[in-house]
């Protein structure tokens, strides 16, 4: 009779081995736009809609889709601050002050 291990194979990664797989996407999602970071969480999120998806999966589907939301985040507030930094006469990147000096 053969024997069973004794780790499920549907089991959760272990912590470290999340670990890796989330610093595995964020680097990948780093190369992403915004728009194509944003595309992939609506895909994301169209696939978890689905209602045959398996725990483990929706776990790690929700933190991918984390990472792309951070992501869309982080690129939402650099454009805002250059947007902040813009001269409001000119619309031109401000001179940085000791430049003008």
């Amino acid at each position: 009779m053969p024997r069973r291990s004794a780790k499920p194979a549907n089991s959760a990664p272990s912590p470290d081995s999340r670990e890796q797989e989330n610093a595995q996407w964020r680097q990948d999602v780093a190369k992403l736009s915004y728009e194509e970071a944003l595309q992939a969480a609506d895909l994301l999120l169209s696939h978890l809609q689905n209602d045959d998806i398996p725990l483990a999966e929706l776990e790690r589907a929700h933190r991918r889709g984390q990472i792309y939301l951070e992501h869309c985040h982080a690129l939402l507030r650099q454009l805002e601050q250059s947007v902040l930094e813009l001269d409001s006469d000119t619309m031109a990147a401000k001179a940085p002050a000791d430049a003008t000096a």
